[in-house]
């Protein structure tokens, strides 16, 4: 027996019963179509008017509410003592590259979230948020990974790895997202989505030392600080936690992980427009890994990197690194010292306009 067809012949007769004995019957139907379909009218509405009964008469009526528009001003906030104090202690605790890309996203929720510190309220979580299971996939692939730094990566290790997975996935779970129970409900849904982006990963460094490429990680959840000196405003601290760095056929990758979806044309910049790192928020991946790599060329022995991200919902592309448009294609662009000075000027321009008092906060409209 299909349920489907049961299902329809219950509904049916419910209908039909309920007109038997009705002398007026009002019908409301949504004829605005939604993101899922819809707009029309059910089946039974339409064979009610295709039935043509004599003793039926039906009326169509259409309601729709007058919508009006105005133009409403964005939020601007003029930069007070209060303002500043803030900014202040901020430059002295270290600016990461999400709070500068925070301010160039929207400085009203800069000034919101860390002048003010006022975070979105924390609520338990009954099912498990897109950042926890970002949490829980760093947290996996750091543990997965500690025990073989600083060595060549062969099959033996991958092996050992693979079957480390399930129980280090678990533990993580329970660690990030604060329980001590076993996925349930939708959370086994994430957790599995988790486990297998997880799995893609290893597979994919796998693929790499097959190949025949010389893979060495290096460092993991890598924490770095360095200073800046602004003649108008003195020292600032930078700092910043890079996912991985590792070599690859002996040249030092810096690695951002992005569970989120993070194409090509998002870490590539026109050479010529280096200012559409603090223009926009849609080269924000293209500035947190020069950030990266700035970080990390203050701390280390330096003269060439490249650095990129890894995109669990886009592994087709594997490491997409920061790379500069030339034609209508985006070409890996190497990080020296040439290309971090530029970066610097920038860095040193949005950090300007933090400061400067002219500037009100104003809010953007996404």
């Amino acid at each position: 027996v299909c349920i489907y067809t049961v299902f329809i012949s219950v509904y049916a007769y419910h209908f039909y019963r309920l007109l038997q004995r009705c002398k007026n019957a009002d019908f409301i139907y949504n004829s605005e179509p939604g993101s899922l379909g819809g707009g029309e009218k059910s089946r039974f509405l339409m064979q009610l008017e295709t039935n043509n009964i004599a003793n039926h008469k039906i009326n169509h009526r259409l309601y729709a509410n007058k919508i009006t528009t105005e133009t409403v001003n964005g939020l601007s906030i003029k930069k007070d003592d209060f303002y500043f104090k803030r900014l202040q202690q901020i430059a002295i605790s270290g600016f990461s590259p999400s709070s500068i890309t925070s301010y160039i996203y929207d400085p009203i929720d800069f000034y919101r979230s860390k002048i003010l510190k006022i975070n979105d309220v924390e609520e338990v979580e009954e099912d498990m948020a897109a950042n926890t299971m970002g949490t829980m996939i760093h947290k996996t692939l750091e543990a997965l990974y500690l025990p073989y730094i600083n060595q060549i990566l062969d099959e033996k290790h991958f092996k050992e790895i693979r079957s480390r997975i399930n129980k280090t996935i678990h533990n993580a779970y329970l660690d990030s997202y604060h329980t001590a129970q076993d996925p349930q409900g939708k959370n086994i849904i994430m957790y599995e989505v988790a486990q297998h982006y997880v799995k893609k990963m290893i597979a994919y460094d796998q693929n790499l030392v097959n190949s025949g490429n010389t893979l060495i990680i290096k460092k993991l959840e890598a924490r770095y600080s360095t200073s800046l000196t602004i003649d108008t405003i003195g020292n600032i601290k930078l700092h910043g936690e890079v996912d991985r760095i590792d070599e690859l056929n002996g040249r030092t990758r810096i690695i951002d992980y992005k569970s989120g979806m993070v194409n090509k044309s998002n870490v590539g910049l026109d050479p010529d427009n280096y200012e559409a790192l603090i223009d926009g928020y849609d080269k924000s991946k293209a500035f947190q890994v020069l950030m990266y790599a700035y970080l990390y060329s203050k701390n280390n022995p330096f003269t060439e990197c490249t650095a990129g991200i890894i995109s669990f919902k886009n592994f087709k592309d594997g490491f997409i690194p920061f790379s500069v448009k030339i034609g209508r294609s985006f070409q890996a662009q190497p990080i020296d010292i040439e290309e971090l000075n530029k970066f610097e000027e920038q860095l040193i321009q949005i950090i300007l306009e933090l400061y400067n008092n002219d500037i009100n906060l104003t809010e953007k409209d996404h």
